[in-house]
């Protein structure tokens, strides 16, 4: 089965071109010394505990990841997205403990 397109290439497009722009002028604050300084050694703009991001810099992370796609993520024409979980999956704890159901049960 085909996946579903939830958006159209052109607002997906405009998504990603926005989330560019707040990254490069807002940015993210991080509040680990080490990841900051990690951070401006990749390239990096940092003030204090804020973080911007050049889209350039972006754009290579993003190729980087692209490349190496992992299974068990899932992605949208290419862009790389984070696991899903849904009410179905389950939340698991340390390898040392055995997973436990998630907070509603299956109808």
């Amino acid at each position: 089965m085909p996946p579903t397109e939830v958006v159209s290439d052109d607002e997906l497009e405009a998504i990603h071109l926005a989330s560019l722009r707040v990254l490069a002028e807002t940015g993210i604050d991080f509040l680990h010394r080490e990841a900051r300084t990690m951070l401006a050694v990749a390239g990096a703009s940092v003030d204090g505990d804020r973080v911007r991001f050049d889209a350039d810099m972006i754009g290579e992370y993003l190729a980087h990841i692209r490349n190496s796609h992992s299974p068990g993520c899932i992605g949208l024409r290419g862009y790389p997205r984070a696991p899903v979980q849904t009410r179905r999956t389950p939340v698991t704890t340390p390898t040392e403990n055995p997973p436990r159901p998630g907070p509603e049960p299956d109808r």
